[in-house]
């Protein structure tokens, strides 16, 4: 037996391999995969493929993404028309965890609502440490998972987080301090709103993959007995969606947008750590020393997929938490107080958001 491609079969006329190219195409600039498209150039058209961010590679840096945030008009830590519901994503580090909430809109267009990083406790003058400190992690309820974000109309309405991830591995002891941190956080009603994160290079066709870890070992105290859902990351495959998803200089589908308040900080580097990592024999690889923001990004990403965003038809059936403003029953009322460190306090206020999220 043997194999013909597409261009001179008999059972493939170019009108099929036009619509099978066409079909995946739009696959592309609609959810950011690129295995149909790959498939299509390698089995009808006989040819290898490139991904998206070796082909463009070189077209982009920091500087074109700053020059793209001049254009935005709304502001740092507000949601702009567009966005349906958003995701906050967690990076732990040694001493501080760092914080990047994303808005998502239809067909994967997509905003940076805010970026901050988590450096001090409730109390006392020590520096975050997230190996060794369960109070630590618990902050991460009241000034991530439970604030809400005031809406750019001035309705004063405010939008809560949909879904926080949070990465669970760093220096020794972090990722233990996670898996307890999970279940404090199941029993205040977060199962679903709270999930842990996790790069898996095992992963290779899946983007994503929901497991139950059991860590029990010999050489120390069992912290997780299979009881805790992970999600493991493909992490290669993400960074190349999310490239490609930040190489679209046209606003739509895909299209990520930056406040320009990001450009003056100095101190996060934001757009250098967006560029941060080249793609070197199918891997991703830092060039710079500060990732975080690519990591979130990728992160928030996995996230979209795991909610099943990719296959809302926007122009049919929209969950509850997708739907526009006026018809989304998750919005909260703010002139009830119903702000992010305010919600971070009473018990009554923690269970009212939980049940609009529920």
């Amino acid at each position: 037996s043997f194999w013909m491609f597409g261009v001179v079969a008999a059972l493939s006329s170019w009108e099929e391999l036009v619509r099978n190219f066409l079909t995946a195409q739009e696959e592309l600039e609609r959810s950011g995969k690129e295995d149909p498209l790959k498939t299509v150039i390698n089995v009808d058209l006989a040819e290898p493929y490139i991904p998206k961010a070796l082909q463009e590679v070189k077209t982009l840096n920091a500087e074109v993404l700053r020059d793209r945030a001049k254009k935005e008009t709304y502001k740092l830590g507000t949601v702009p028309d567009g966005v349906r519901f958003l995701i906050a994503t967690v990076d732990t580090q040694g001493n501080r965890f760092e914080v990047k909430v994303e808005g998502w809109g239809e067909w994967g267009e997509n905003w940076t609502i805010d970026y901050f990083q988590i450096f001090k406790p409730e109390k006392g003058d020590r520096m975050l440490d997230p190996t060794q400190f369960a109070e630590d992690w618990d902050l991460l309820i009241g000034r991530v998972a439970l604030k809400v974000y005031p809406l750019a109309d001035g309705s004063d309405r405010g939008m809560p987080i949909l879904i926080t991830g949070i990465d669970m591995h760093g220096a020794a002891g972090a990722s233990d301090q996670a898996y307890s941190f999970w279940r404090r956080a199941k029993a205040k009603g977060f199962r679903n709103k709270i999930r842990l994160l996790r790069g898996d290079p095992k992963l290779k066709h899946e983007r994503w993959r929901e497991t139950y870890p059991d860590s029990q070992r010999k050489d120390r105290k069992a912290i997780s007995r299979g009881e805790v859902p992970v999600i493991g990351l493909n992490s290669n495959t993400l960074k190349n969606e999310v490239f490609v998803s930040l190489l679209k200089a046209e606003v739509g589908p895909g299209y990520r947008h930056h406040p320009k308040e990001l450009i003056e900080d100095k101190i996060l580097n934001y757009f250098d750590q967006l560029t941060a990592e080249e793609l070197v024999d199918g891997i991703w690889k830092k060039i710079r020393a500060r990732n975080e923001a690519t990591d979130l990004s990728y992160y928030s990403r996995g996230l979209w997929l795991f909610k099943k965003c990719d296959r809302i038809k926007w122009d049919e059936t929209v969950p509850a938490f997708a739907k526009p403003w006026d018809e989304n029953p998750t919005l909260i009322p703010l002139k009830q107080g119903a702000t992010g460190d305010q919600l971070a306090g009473p018990p009554k206020e923690r269970r009212k958001l939980s049940s609009l999220l529920a």
